[in-house]
């Protein structure tokens, strides 16, 4: 068996009568039940690949030199401790490593840790699916996309890219300048249509390198 951290999940949501869809975002809910936040939690886990498998080994930067409060960073992600905790089986099959329990597909399993591990989640993370627009690597960030764009809209999105670039290299203005190039100089609004730096790079099940 696998798990999530060990590159467990082999693609999105499974192909089954019955499954459960993780592609709704989650809402987080603080102890009195008002919504904190609302976060999908499949684009967080493309993104997440994007981060990991693409855009950080291609500017020879590891998660763990990111600052904590820097939103690429994937171990600070919304739903990373969950995550880290799902456990691939056979026959398509997740196991929850909280308490064990097994589900038919990892949508249930998603299901079932919004319901009973919620307590496991770092609501004080970012939501690596709020990045979709930037890095244009996740369905939503594809239907938005999708819509009419104008020379304002590729503006303001470099602008917040930049702010990103920023945040997470405050001292390294080298790995600042490569982000900004790789990321922030590939969103561009060609003929009406947004892009962004995953936009023509093929996605396997397994992930951007996956099988």
């Amino acid at each position: 068996t696998r798990s999530r951290g060990a590159r467990a999940r082999r693609g999105g949501p499974r192909a089954m009568s019955g499954v459960v869809s993780s592609a709704m975002p989650t809402p987080v809910s603080d102890s009195s039940g008002g919504v904190l936040h609302a976060c999908s939690r499949r684009d967080s886990r493309v993104a997440k690949d994007f981060l990991t498998e693409v855009l950080l080994p291609a500017m020879h930067v590891e998660p763990s030199e990111l600052p904590t409060d820097c939103p690429l960073n994937p171990a600070a992600d919304l739903f990373h401790v969950q995550e880290e905790h799902k456990r691939s089986l056979s026959r398509g099959t997740w196991k929850c490593d909280f308490c064990g329990k097994v589900f038919r597909s990892e949508g249930y399993l998603d299901r079932h840790m919004e319901l009973k591990h919620r307590d496991r989640l770092a609501l004080d993370g970012p939501c690596l699916g709020d990045l979709c627009e930037s890095l244009g690597c996740c369905a939503r960030s594809a239907a938005r996309a999708a819509r009419s764009c104008g020379t304002e809209d590729e503006r303001r999105r470099r602008f917040r890219c930049e702010g990103l670039g920023r945040r997470c290299f405050p001292h390294d203005v080298a790995a600042r300048r490569d982000f900004e190039a790789r990321v922030c100089g590939a969103i561009a609004c060609e003929r009406g249509v947004m892009r962004g730096p995953a936009d023509g790079l093929a996605r396997g099940p397994g992930g951007y390198f996956g099988g």
